[in-house]
């Protein structure tokens, strides 16, 4: 779909599927410590866009919602024992949603000013991060370049 003012916007559906062996979801000696489902999908519909390119300011973004549902296999207390302790599995349905919005704006022909600001949740996790940058050029420029934004300074933050 085109329209004014805009590069792009696009609307999408996707589905993902994610598998681990085994749990090591726990905090114990011989556990990993991290997410690691024995299932887990996520579903739902986002929406992608970017503002007119080569204008002062520029906005991109990504926000989507959707649903998931995650499998836990039970796991011992002590893997690298013999302890008979175990962690209860758990499975189950849930919601999700994220945005990531990026921004530049031509402050004079010198310098620019942009942020990020990224916010997901899931069931059993939240986050939010936010960057601001003010960047001085060596050479005079009138607009801003999708290359200007703070991509992938945002990404590395994950």
């Amino acid at each position: 779909m085109q329209l004014d003012g805009f590069d792009y916007i696009a609307l999408s559906f996707g589905l993902g599927y994610e598998h681990y062996n085994e749990n090591l979801s726990q905090f114990s000696i011989g556990h990993g410590g991290y997410f690691s489902p024995q299932e887990y999908w996520h579903w739902g519909p986002s929406i992608h866009f970017m503002t007119t390119e080569n204008k002062r300011f520029l906005i991109k973004g990504n926000v989507g919602v959707g649903g998931l549902y995650k499998k836990e296999e039970d796991t011992p207390a002590f893997p690298l024992s013999n302890s008979a302790l175990r962690y209860q599995g758990s499975q189950g349905y849930g919601k999700t949603y994220n945005a990531d919005l990026q921004t530049v704006w031509m402050f004079n022909d010198y310098m620019q000013i942009g942020a990020t600001v990224v916010k997901r949740y899931a069931p059993e996790y939240s986050d939010f991060t936010t960057f601001g940058f003010l960047r001085i050029l060596f050479e005079p420029r009138k607009s801003a370049l999708s290359a200007d934004l703070p991509g992938s300074i945002s990404e590395s933050v994950y």
